[in-house]
């Protein structure tokens, strides 16, 4: 007898590949808490996960109520992002991969103009596809957002649809409620309460469901928007898109059938004209600005929003690291403010953003990023040599060691058998 979808989700293999894929995603968030979270789990992942497996066989498996955490970004609306405990995110990503293993889900959700959430494709094929459109005589555009978008999914309606695209219904009632957005400090969100998914209207924005969810309720738009690919073409990344024509014309009635559309859904994009600076238009040739890169014909950039976040970002980590050795003294001292320490997180955060745009034609745009900063870092080496001629005066070896990062053997979690 074949096993049923809900099977499958439960067993250890696709529960470790989910939790190491939940792992990676952690490790490298910018939250702490999320960080300290997954360290945690790591600890004893073995006997965790077999403890999910055991509650999903009896089907005893709950989901926590999740925290809201309202992101402020300047000038625009806080982002309503939704943090779940470790097990819940490993039990959503387990039921993610048996779905987007479907071929009947991925042939809905998997159309070549789609582009986010999707295995195999990337920011890159993006890119890529308007570099070829632009080649190919789609001279003008407009990019705009879908405002609200993960709040006004419809999640029933969506939860309707991907049932009859599954080939049994074993994971009705765990998607339901592994798609359901509940928040344990919602009473302490006041009126930013109102940011975050209801129970039919929305899904959580940090859920690995909510981009498949967006991709299944904008199959309909995907498919019209793209019905005249002589005349114009539209493709989207979650709820960013491009819509590319050969005059103004077809572009500006594009963008209205765009919004026709997006009525239906009870959804709005963002105007050109509406000041928001979530949207534009124009010929391509003068440049335009998508998905964090900034090109026109000949050239692809990141944005410069994009490459100053990252230069902020590198002068922020160092200058609060200098002020903590300032501090540095040899009774008092955390590794995570040691040189060693502090170079490595500059350096996995240049190297994340610079593999991220590693497909732009930016070498000397990438150099000049590099001279400004190798500024900071040698500002910051400044502080670090201050702090350590002052242990050397000190003949202070240990402190020596710790403001370096190198692990003291007498530092170690010692355990010994008989009394030292």
């Amino acid at each position: 007898m074949s096993k049923d979808l809900y099977y499958h989700i439960r067993t250890i293999s696709k529960l470790t590949k989910a939790w190491n894929q939940v792992y990676q995603n952690g490790i490298r968030s910018p939250s702490v808490e999320t960080q300290k979270a997954v360290k945690e789990f790591r600890v004893d992942a073995d006997r965790r996960l077999k403890k999910i497996q055991r509650q999903l066989y009896q089907k005893k498996f709950k989901f926590n109520p999740a925290k809201g955490v309202p992101v402020s970004i300047s000038g625009k609306d806080a982002r309503p992002i939704v943090v779940a405990d470790i097990k819940d995110r490993i039990v959503q990503r387990s039921i993610l991969d048996v779905i987007q293993a479907q071929n009947s889900v991925s042939g809905y959700v998997n159309v070549p103009t789609s582009f986010g959430g999707l295995e195999g494709k990337s920011v890159r094929d993006a890119i890529e596809y308007v570099c070829r459109a632009t080649k190919t005589g789609f001279r003008y555009y407009v990019t705009s957002d879908i405002k609200k978008f993960f709040t006004r999914i419809p999640r029933l309606k969506v939860i309707a649809i991907l049932t009859k695209l599954l080939p049994d219904q074993s994971l009705d009632y765990i998607l339901d409620e592994a798609s359901e957005t509940e928040l344990k400090n919602l009473s302490l969100l006041g009126a930013r309460a109102e940011l975050f998914p209801s129970y039919e209207l929305g899904v959580a924005q940090g859920c690995c469901l909510s981009p498949l969810f967006g991709n299944i309720l904008l199959h309909d738009f995907d498919k019209e928007l793209n019905s005249k690919p002589d005349e114009y073409i539209c493709l989207r990344y979650i709820d960013d898109f491009i819509i590319l024509g050969r005059n103004v014309q077809t572009v500006s009635k594009a963008f209205k059938s765009c919004r026709k559309i997006l009525k239906k859904l009870d959804m709005d994009a963002y105007l050109p004209s509406d000041g928001s600076g979530k949207a534009n238009e124009g010929l391509v040739s003068n440049g335009l600005e998508y998905l964090g890169c900034f090109m026109n014909e000949s050239f692809v950039h990141p944005s410069r929003k994009k490459r100053n976040e990252l230069k902020n970002k590198i002068k922020i980590l160092l200058s609060e690291r200098g002020q903590k050795l300032k501090m540095a003294n040899s009774d008092s001292w955390c590794r995570d403010y040691s040189l060693i320490k502090t170079l490595q997180e500059v350096n996995n955060i240049l190297m994340g953003w610079g593999n991220q745009y590693s497909f732009c034609n930016s070498i000397d745009l990438f150099k000049g990023i590099d001279n400004e900063i190798d500024k900071l870092i040698k500002k910051y080496f400044k502080v670090y040599s201050i702090v350590r001629n002052k242990m050397s005066d000190k003949n202070d070896n240990e402190g020596l060691r710790r403001l370096l990062g190198v692990h003291l053997l007498i530092e170690s979690n010692y355990n010994p058998i008989l009394p030292i």
